[in-house]
């Protein structure tokens, strides 16, 4: 018993020490551009598209694209349920 609590606080430390350092970022510039649509199937069903693209002007290369497809379907007034999938590049 004493050697799984031995193990586990070695692993609980472990992390700890192997975190990486923390960047320090005063400011970025950044540009975001975003469409978002919802396509109406019927009163309770919706699809929700999203394409989204976030570039860094300095430097230009660095950006982050993402699509992501939502299908929802209004139980009531207060629930929204929905399900989807996101591409991110």
């Amino acid at each position: 018993m004493k050697f799984l609590k031995l193990l586990f606080l070695l692993g609980l430390i472990s992390t700890n020490l192997s975190a990486q350092n923390e960047k320090k970022i005063d400011q970025q510039t950044l540009t975001w551009t975003r469409y978002y649509n919802i396509l109406p199937l019927s009163e309770k069903w919706a699809l929700h598209s999203e394409f989204d693209n976030r570039a860094f002007l300095n430097p230009v290369h660095e950006n982050l694209f993402v699509i992501r497809t939502q299908g929802r379907y209004r139980a009531s007034k207060l629930v929204d349920l929905g399900g989807g999938f996101a591409f991110l590049a």
